[in-house]
């Protein structure tokens, strides 16, 4: 498959995963080693593609960005950092 057919299949793909909420947030904590505690988190947009498996983000993000599709998954992200649990560090 050339990469502009890649491209193309998983723009179509991506699509489909925000509409049907594939597309996960992890978490990543900066630990500040001095105090030894979180000092915040990072957070990380995954993709398990149905049949690809794991979509790495330098690839689907920049699709994300250059097709308005960010946006779109804006209203989608923003529920899952919204989830108990989820706590500013200070």
């Amino acid at each position: 498959m050339t990469d502009q057919r890649r491209r193309f299949a998983l723009e179509q793909d991506l699509r489909q995963a925000i509409s049907n909420g594939e597309l996960a947030l992890e978490y990543q904590p900066f630990i500040d080693t001095a105090k030894m505690r979180v000092s915040g988190a990072e957070a990380l947009l995954r993709w398990s593609h149905p049949q690809l498996g794991l979509i790495s983000p330098l690839e689907f993000i920049p699709i994300m960005e250059d097709t308005g599709l960010m946006q779109d998954g804006d209203k989608s992200f923003g529920a899952a950092t919204a989830k108990p649990g989820i706590e500013e560090y200070h």
